[in-house]
């Protein structure tokens, strides 16, 4: 795997920041999850749309053994006078070879607290559409396996045939089209010499309503979550003057 990334800040003014990078990369190889399946219906060739009355199996996913990717982000950062306050403002999109493309945005705003706390509020937002080779389910005019009578009057087991499947398929939703909303809550705060306190709560909704460009997932893959995490860092190292 090769990637390179370029970065550059601009210092605009008292009180503004901005900052932008590009990065690049491509991979080679088995990229597929081996733990990733996809479902595939076999049905018989002509007998209605063989979701109902096909043969349900799990094939593991194929991907492509090659990816090109692409980034491009921005950020501005405004502060607000004398108070400390500052907003962060992000843009960025993405893409690859696959046919994954990508937005984002981002509003955090930053406020000081008393004795050196950090407040901070945020909204996010992703959208992005699918990779080509991207399916919920695959249905095949094939039967998955067929049990015939040979010339010598023996059983003969015939699979499914692979070449009349897509050359690449996956279900994985990492892929797919789908958008993601998020808004989050965070604090930070000094307990003492080397030692810090963050605390931060998100919640988010990701549905194919708002996928880029349309065509998502239904409702049956929507997901509500929340993510509450707290850390503590402590620095060990021995401060000028005293003994460790």
């Amino acid at each position: 795997r090769l990637a390179a990334t370029a970065s550059a800040t601009q210092v605009l003014g008292p009180g503004a920041l901005l900052s932008a990078s590009l990065s690049g990369s491509g991979s080679r190889g088995y990229l597929g999850n081996p733990y990733k399946a996809t479902s595939v219906i076999f049905a018989a060739p002509g007998g209605g749309d063989g979701v109902r009355d096909g043969d349900l199996r799990a094939l593991l996913e194929q991907r492509p053994g090659r990816r090109r990717q692409w980034g491009a982000d921005g950020k501005l950062v405004l502060q607000q006078g004398s108070s400390g306050a500052a907003w962060h403002i992000g843009l960025g999109a993405s893409g690859d070879d696959w046919g994954v493309r990508a937005r984002r945005a981002e509003l955090e705003w930053w406020l000081p607290l008393a004795g050196d706390a950090l407040f901070s509020a945020r909204l996010r937002g992703y959208s992005q559409q699918a990779a080509r080779f991207y399916v919920p389910y695959l249905v095949s005019r094939q039967a998955y396996r067929q049990i015939s009578i040979g010339p010598d009057g023996q059983f003969v087991l015939t699979g499914y045939d692979p070449a009349l499947l897509p050359t690449h398929f996956s279900s994985d939703t990492r892929l797919g089209a789908y958008g993601v909303l998020t808004a989050g809550l965070g604090w930070t705060a000094r307990l003492g010499r080397g030692a810090q306190l963050d605390v931060s709560i998100d919640a988010s909704l990701q549905s194919g309503r708002y996928a880029w460009g349309g065509n998502g997932d239904g409702r049956y893959a929507d997901v509500r979550y929340r993510v509450i995490q707290a850390s503590l860092k402590i620095d060990l190292e021995p401060r000028a003057g005293r003994s460790p």
